[in-house]
This record gives C-alpha cells, structure tokens and sequence, in this order.
C-alpha cells in the first residue's frame, strides 16, 4: 500500500532505528520492500492462512502457494541478514 510506503519514509527520516512490525499475508515482496529493509529497523509479522497448498488457496483465492512460501523465505533471508525478527 502506497501509505505504507509514506510511512515508512518518514521513519527513514526522523528514526530509522525504531523497530517497525509490518503485518503482511506475504503476497507482496519487492526491490521497493528490500531498499526500506535496508534503510530501517523493519520487523515482519507474517500471518498465512494454511500451510497446504491445496487450502491455502481455497482460503486466499486468486493467490498463489509457491509465490507466498517464495516470499516467506525472501523476508526470513533479510530478517537473517539485518538480525530482524520475524514471527
């Protein structure tokens, strides 16, 4: 969300070191998501529906299994890097 985005520049420049949770379901990862991983404290929150495939897509219909477990490993991979949290 575009919001989302405004915030998180505004952090950037009054305090990007104040840790930041971010709730997401996982379906959006980004160049845009990586650069504010880099600029400040973020956290992640991800919450999934279930972790079959076949009932996680009935559940989150239009949306696609692999790409959400794909940006799962993407968060977890920054959190590692940046020694971030992710729950």
């Amino acid at each position: 969300h575009k919001f989302v985005y405004k915030i998180l520049d505004q952090v950037a420049i009054i305090k990007p070191e104040i840790k930041v949770t971010i709730a997401t379901n996982g379906t959006v990862f980004s160049k845009v998501v990586q650069r504010y991983f880099e600029k400040i404290n973020i956290n992640i929150n991800l919450s999934l529906d279930s972790l079959t495939k076949e009932i996680y897509e009935s559940i989150r219909v239009n949306s696609n299994f692999e790409l959400v477990t794909g940006n799962l490993m993407k968060f977890r991979d920054l959190c590692k890097k940046y020694d971030r949290n992710m729950c």
